[in-house]
């Protein structure tokens, strides 16, 4: 089977799948851009393994995409797949015209979609176009297929949106005295509330600080980045001793998704949030808002789910996290490794090749 994914950036969690399902099938994969202005140099993968790739030529566009035509000339190509990870990029929208126009069944890979209140009527027209004519959707639950429904969009397959292989998901919760040992190593002398990401607006940095103005009694770690403006001062302005640290590869930042109590993601919007993924991995129970798709999905007795922005909802979650009892905790962190033992590199590409052996059939 000949696969074609478009995709914009060589993100890790990307090349991983690459390399899984490329094991089954040929697979040539286009990369809008070697990398997101947004995010670390650091972030992105050069493991290509078990797949072709191209680096399209083109202009930069925005924080991922690219406006390149060169993109026409693969797909000229006889592809049994033709999937596009992007719908909002140029590059995207060319493909998916050229597709259109030349009746080349395509499809599009959506790691999770909101639908705002208010549209471009120019965007909006686009993407109705562009969904209406999908062959079929790879998507990650039934709150995106929804909104896929609205845009004309037809044929939705859900699959398991994970970053992490099986062998990184614990056979059993880690115990107390092995978090203890993992706390002093890591300089932790209580109990920690864990945030991971982008220190920007949209991951809700201000409404993290203010629940940890709440809950100064426990730690509160932040890795992903340094503390800016305005968030240095309201730390400061409160006197809140935070531990923040830079960018840390798989392997640091394991030791703190063990070594932590609660991980708290207060985003205002997280079309799936990977990060949720890490943490139930690693039997840490999650608290993240109702704008975070993953929780719709994974949060099954093994965290909370709180209205977005609302800080009392998320310092009594984490309170009742913290503060539950030894048998209460310890189901919490079996809950979490339950559901992300479903949700593993291997089953993702496994669900794939269902998804395309169905997808040929019913051609």
């Amino acid at each position: 089977m000949k696969v074609l994914f478009l995709t914009n950036v060589p993100a890790p969690y990307r090349v991983d799948f690459f390399n899984e399902i490329g094991k089954s099938v040929d697979l040539t994969v286009l990369f809008e851009r070697d990398n997101a202005k947004c995010r670390n140099a650091e972030w992105v993968s050069d493991n290509f393994k078990n797949f072709k790739f191209h680096f399209l030529k083109g202009i930069h566009f925005k924080d991922d995409g690219t406006i390149s035509f060169k993109v026409k000339r693969f797909l000229k190509e006889n592809y049994d797949i033709v999937l596009f990870g992007n719908y909002h990029t140029p590059t995207s929208v060319i493909a998916s015209r050229y597709c259109i126009k030349k009746h080349i069944p395509y499809g599009l890979s959506i790691d999770g979609i909101f639908k705002p209140e208010e549209e471009n009527k120019i965007k909006l027209k686009l993407k109705k176009m562009i969904f209406s004519h999908a062959d079929f959707f790879v998507t990650t639950g039934n709150y995106s297929v929804e909104v896929i429904h609205k845009y004309g969009g037809k044929n939705c397959y859900i699959y398991p949106f994970t970053s992490v292989y099986k062998e990184y998901v614990l056979d059993r919760p880690i115990d107390e005295k092995e978090k203890e040992v993992l706390k002093q190593t890591l300089g932790l002398t209580n109990k920690t509330i864990l945030f991971v990401g982008q220190i920007i607006p949209r991951k809700g940095i201000d409404v993290l600080l203010k629940v940890y103005k709440k809950l100064s009694q426990y730690e509160l770690v932040i890795i992903g980045g340094e503390l800016i403006e305005p968030y240095c001062s309201m730390a400061k302005e409160w006197d809140l001793k935070i531990k923040v640290i830079p960018f840390l590869n798989s392997i640091e930042l394991q030791k703190y998704y063990l070594a932590a109590d609660v991980f708290l993601l207060p985003t205002r919007e997280d079309q799936w949030g990977l990060v949720v993924n890490e943490a139930l991995a690693k039997g840490l129970p999650v608290v993240s808002t109702d704008r975070c798709l993953s929780c719709y999905e994974m949060i099954k007795g093994n965290g909370k789910m709180v209205e977005v922005d609302n800080v009392d909802q998320m310092v009594l979650a984490v309170e009742e996290i913290l503060n539950s009892e030894k048998e209460v905790y310890s189901l919490y962190q079996q809950k979490a490794l339950e559901v992300a033992k479903e949700y593993t590199i291997e089953k993702m590409a496994e669900r794939h090749l269902e998804i395309f052996d169905d997808v040929i059939k019913k051609r």
